[in-house]
């Protein structure tokens, strides 16, 4: 709410919910990981998608999302994300970036926000 605000009007901004810094290629040993599991949670209910955005690092990267599931099988939840995506909700503690493209091997910042 806004100080003074008699009318009780809540902003609808874009709000950041992760960063996560990635590797430019797939961790050593890994095939597709190239990122620490990340979270995204806490979703203000105004939020009806994702926006990913890179802020550091080769901008014109493209990058799989992956969810990191124990004793099974990895599952992509996002493919093909670049800066600027926009994608629907999902939420996880166990999310990691994957599969970078675009790089030529250099590391890169992603910022998750949850937008109106």
């Amino acid at each position: 709410m806004l100080d003074g605000d008699r009318f009780h009007v809540q902003v609808e901004a874009p709000e950041k919910i992760a960063t996560i810094r990635s590797e430019g290629q797939p961790q050593d040993g890994q095939d597709h990981r190239s990122s620490d599991n990340f979270s995204i949670q806490n979703i203000p209910s105004y939020a009806t998608k994702l926006q990913w955005k890179i802020v550091d690092g080769p901008t014109g990267a493209k990058f799989d999302v992956m969810k990191d599931i124990s004793f099974g099988i990895d599952e992509t939840i996002f493919y093909d994300l670049q800066d600027g995506s926009e994608t629907e909700i999902k939420t996880s503690e166990d999310f990691y970036i994957a599969n970078p493209e675009n790089t030529n091997g250099e590391s890169f910042t992603v910022e998750v926000y949850a937008i109106p």
